[in-house]
C-alpha cells in the first residue's frame, strides 16, 4: 500500500505544474476550457494526450501516451532548400523524424479529426467536440494534404553537425533545447506552457527565439 501511495504522490507532483499551465490554452481540450476547440462531453484536462492506466504500449518516447501517432513521413513530405546543410537535408533526417516524438505532435496537428482518437477514453466514451469542431486548422495544421511539412522549419538534424557546415548558425544557442544534440519540435515549443505564445520555449520579441540559433 505504501508503494502505491508513493507512486500516486509522484504522479500528482508530476502532473500538477503541467495541468496548471495548459489550463485555458489551446492545448486544453476539456469541456470547461475557454479554447475554441474543446470537448462537449469530457472535462478531463490531461486525458487528451495522457492516461495513468492502459496507455499505449507502442510509443516509447512519450509518458503514458493516450493517442495514436501520426503517419510515417517520406522525403517528399519534408522541407528542402539549397540553403540547407547536408546534415539537415530530408534524406539525412527522415529516419530520425520517423522514430521521434514529432509524430506525436502530428497526431493532432495533421488536419485530421481528433474524435475517437484516445487509446483509453474516460469511462470508455470517446470525446466529441463542441459544434463538431475537432480539427486543427490554419498555421497549426502542419501536415495538410497540400504542403505536408514542406513549408515548415526543418527538424531531426544534429545541430552541431549543421552548425559546423553553416557559418550562419550560432555555436551554442541559448534558450533552445536539444535532445541528444538533435533539434525537434520541442526545441522551440513547450507543449505544457503557453507563457510565450504560441507555446514557444522562450520569448520571441525582436525575433529573439530565431536569433538564438540564426546569426543574421
Amino acid at each position: 500500500m505504501k508503494r502505491v501511495f508513493s507512486l500516486a504522490v509522484a504522479l500528482a507532483l508530476f502532473a500538477t505544474p503541467a495541468a496548471a499551465s495548459i489550463r485555458d490554452t489551446p492545448h486544453d481540450l476539456s469541456s470547461s476550457s475557454s479554447a475554441t476547440i474543446r470537448s462537449d462531453n469530457v472535462d478531463d484536462l490531461c486525458v487528451f494526450c495522457h492516461t495513468p492506466h492502459a496507455a499505449s504500449t507502442s510509443v516509447d518516447n512519450a509518458p503514458l501516451w493516450n493517442r495514436g501517432i501520426g503517419g510515417a513521413l517520406d522525403v517528399a513530405d519534408l522541407y528542402d532548400s539549397p540553403s540547407l546543410t547536408d546534415a539537415s537535408k530530408p534524406a539525412a533526417v527522415l529516419a530520425e523524424i520517423n522514430g521521434s516524438d514529432a509524430r506525436l505532435c502530428l497526431s493532432c496537428h495533421d488536419g485530421s479529426s481528433m474524435a475517437s482518437g484516445l487509446v483509453n477514453p474516460p469511462g470508455g466514451v470517446q470525446p466529441t467536440f463542441l459544434n463538431g469542431v475537432d480539427t486543427v486548422s490554419g498555421a497549426a495544421n502542419l501536415f495538410d494534404a497540400t504542403n505536408m511539412l514542406t513549408n515548415d522549419h526543418p527538424i531531426g538534424m544534429n545541430y552541431a553537425a549543421a552548425q559546423g557546415d553553416d557559418a550562419g548558425l550560432r555555436a551554442a544557442p541559448a534558450g533552445i533545447r536539444f535532445f541528444d544534440g538533435v533539434m525537434w519540435c520541442a526545441s522551440c515549443h513547450d507543449v505544457h506552457s503557453n507563457t510565450h505564445q504560441p507555446f514557444l520555449a522562450m520569448d520571441n520579441s525582436g525575433s529573439s527565439l530565431c536569433l538564438a540559433c540564426h546569426d543574421k
